[in-house]
């Protein structure tokens, strides 16, 4: 019994100590999704994400400077952990959790644990005036990483089954107003073999993530997988279109039977606060019994 016991402990303690090899970072895809009111230039601090959630520490900070160095807001965090999915908790405010910047500017969000910076996020805030005479609104916009960030999704041990697009995107970027029908075309060289099983319409919207389900281009459509999209070396893009005019790529090479990933997204990548994790929780269904844990194939854009 007491050598059970000692191997128990064993074990206890180098899972432990494997899960704190890896430093805790918050999921990039939380702070892209922060709630935003552009009337005031503020965000709402909910639904923010951590990876690997530190055992030990005293305190856990939410920061909005400059580059500077002048602090603009700040509030503590509270860190609640998921049984079911150890390597990730949730960040909740002590308080309100709402901040009104009400300015232009460039900003960075720092996510401090003990006041070590683990995750950063540069945005830029701009004016926007309705120019309107009759209703003179003066409203704020965002701008970032939104912009040039993406990536493919899918269930960890289902590589065979939907493989998904997810991206951000500006109404302004389709550049034909309100209501654009944008679809996904996922390219080898100058080779279309995927595409978006539904159109995305686009009304007036300041950086909104998106995703789609990608599908062949067969008469007879069918999923798109990962398997589909490692199964052949080469250079790939994913072209945007609006209206049938194409807006936006984001490029990548698949090599080695997998896509070659951002820097970013390695685990030991430094300095530590731009890592991108590899990994995201999907937490769309509301109840953390039915969430995902999703792999992340990262990719960056370009107009």
């Amino acid at each position: 019994m007491r050598l059970l016991l000692k191997v128990l402990i064993s074990i206890i303690f180098c899972s432990i100590s494997f899960a704190q090899q890896y430093q805790p970072a918050v999921d990039f895809t939380s702070l892209m999704n922060l709630r935003f009111y552009n009337q005031s230039g503020g965000f709402m601090i909910e639904n923010l994400t951590m990876v690997f959630p530190p055992e030990n520490y005293n305190k856990i900070e939410f920061e909005i400077s400059t580059p500077s160095g002048e602090s603009k807001y700040k509030t503590s965090l509270r860190l609640q952990k998921w049984d079911n999915f150890p390597a990730f908790a949730n960040l909740a405010p002590n308080g309100p959790g709402i901040v009104h910047l009400k300015q232009t500017g460039d900003f960075i969000i720092d996510i401090k644990v003990d006041d070590k910076v683990v995750s950063r996020f540069p945005f830029k805030l701009n004016e926007k005036k309705s120019g309107d005479p009759f209703n003179p609104q003066m409203t704020y916009t965002r701008n970032g990483p939104w912009k040039n960030l993406a990536y493919f999704s899918y269930e960890q041990d289902r590589p065979g089954y939907l493989l998904k697009f997810n991206w951000w995107m500006n109404s302004s970027e389709a550049g034909s107003g309100k209501n654009a029908k944008v679809t996904v075309h996922l390219m080898k060289g100058n080779r279309e073999i995927a595409r978006s099983q539904n159109d995305v319409v686009v009304s007036d919207v300041n950086w909104r993530q998106f995703n789609c389900n990608l599908v062949t281009i067969e008469k007879r459509s069918r999923q798109f997988t990962i398997n589909d999209l490692t199964k052949e070396n080469g250079n790939y893009s994913v072209v945007l279109k609006a209206d049938g005019k194409p807006f936006k790529t984001y490029s990548f090479t698949v090599s080695g039977g997998r896509v070659n990933e951002l820097p970013q997204n390695n685990l030991d990548y430094s300095p530590h606060e731009n890592f991108i994790a590899p990994r995201v929780l999907d937490r769309s269904s509301g109840s953390n019994s039915s969430y995902k844990i999703l792999n992340a194939v990262w990719v960056m854009g370009k107009d």
